[in-house]
């Protein structure tokens, strides 16, 4: 299917020569921008050369038993709460990598148990096995594996998510041809040259006759799924937040981008940052907002939240842009377009509001619904915006009734001119 190691070619050139010059390397990244695949292709070249490659995991399974992430480069011992135990572990490597080279690679070494942690650090340390290994960026590390690119014993290599241009290329690859800018533009607004996320969304697609081709070009005839494997992968990681900070990921989610001084009102500061530093979510201060740290979060969270939940949530933040003069917040169209979708009815001012944002960009269908949850308390303009939502539809018949309620309730010569 899709090569994912597109856009790549620059970290796999200098990881490479690291590794084959004997040296240790950390790949650093969010989750799914490849480091996973990249170590895969690092450890095939090295087998290409003659070299034997093992592979630790870090699992969360393996904490409760000593060692137990790095039980395959032991030496068969009686005990594993033997003192001596790390220097045996380290002769043995030394040992076997003494007539054919040695790579370990070990991926996600953030989950290592300590005792594993301490052996992957020694052999670093050592510096006769060169190490291979790959960090989720923000999620907390063992402080044996932090070290070793702190204090330069290991080379960092970060992987940043591709370019627009780039993911252009991973889409191209992964769809096996030309995709239509409309394609194009929404793998990159849903995940934002995260290759894993590109895979992950043609592939459903694909599978589900979402996307097709037509006189050579793939298109979308649907909305892309958000469902499927690429939500199980998000809500794993999501799964290990307290019932608190879920919530607070929740709350984001649905409105974002946010004003930062809203969000630590509703949050708390010191939630915020943690969440923060746990890259969950994204604080732009120049902008002054927050944003879940990733678009795809925010899609799979609100497909699969409930009614219930979403309902408390937007009228929360159709409160706060009411009270905060929702007439002149560009966010007007989509959070009063939150309220409905939850079943509620969001207040008159943000809704017309929303309705003349959704008329200016011809979202002629929403602007209808809003103007239509305006009309009652704000009925000559809210009437008016809704005349010319269904003129634009072809409804002229509907539309000449709405513009006539829109007269009938005019006041003085402006608005009767209007």
């Amino acid at each position: 299917m899709s090569d994912l190691l597109v856009g790549r070619q620059a970290e796999l050139a200098v990881v490479d020569d690291v590794v084959a010059s004997s040296g240790s390397v950390v790949l650093v990244g969010g989750a799914g921008v490849g480091k996973t695949r990249l170590g895969r292709e690092v450890a095939r070249r090295a087998q290409r050369r003659g070299w034997r490659v093992d592979t630790v995991e870090g699992l969360t399974a393996t904490e409760s038993l000593p060692f137990g992430a790095v039980t395959g480069l032991l030496p068969a011992v009686e005990a594993r709460d033997d003192p001596h135990l790390v220097g045996m572990a380290l002769a043995h490597l030394r040992a076997r990598s003494s007539t054919t080279p040695l790579l370990v690679v070990v991926d996600d070494a953030h989950l290592l148990d300590d005792r594993s942690a301490a052996v992957i650090g020694h052999l670093v340390l050592d510096g006769a096995v060169p190490c291979l290994l790959t960090v989720r960026e923000g999620d907390p590390c063992p402080a044996a594996v932090l070290g070793l690119w702190k204090d330069g014993h290991a080379r960092r290599v970060d992987l940043d998510p591709l370019d627009r241009a780039t993911t252009a290329e991973l889409l191209y690859a992964a769809i096996g041809g030309h995709a239509s800018r409309s394609l194009e533009a929404e793998i990159w607004r849903l995940t934002r040259g995260n290759p894993l996320y590109v895979h992950e969304l043609v592939t459903a697609a694909r599978d589900m006759g979402i996307v097709v081709e037509h006189a050579g070009v793939w298109t979308a005839v649907e909305r892309l799924p958000t469902s499927g494997r690429l939500a199980d992968l998000i809500d794993a990681r999501l799964a290990r937040l307290d019932p608190a900070d879920r919530a607070a990921v929740e709350f984001i989610a649905v409105g974002e981008p946010l004003p930062v001084q809203f969000v630590r009102q509703e949050l708390g500061s010191e939630r915020l940052q943690r969440l923060e530093t746990r890259r969950l979510l994204a604080v732009d201060h120049q902008a002054g907002v927050v944003r879940a740290i990733h678009p795809m979060y925010g899609e799979v969270l609100r497909a699969a939240m409930p009614r219930t939940r979403l309902s408390v949530i937007a009228a929360r933040l159709a409160e706060f842009f009411d009270h905060a003069d929702g007439s002149d917040s560009s966010e007007a169209r989509k959070i009063a377009a939150i309220v409905l979708d939850a079943g509620g009815t969001p207040p008159a001012m943000l809704a017309l509001a929303g309705a003349r944002q959704a008329l200016a960009v011809l979202d002629v269908g929403l602007a209808e619904r809003l103007a239509s949850a305006a009309a009652d308390a704000r009925p000559f303009e809210a009437h008016l915006v809704l005349g010319r939502s269904l003129r634009l539809q072809g409804r002229g018949a509907q539309a000449t009734l709405a513009l006539e309620a829109a007269e009938a309730a005019a006041r003085g010569d402006e608005q009767v001119g209007r």
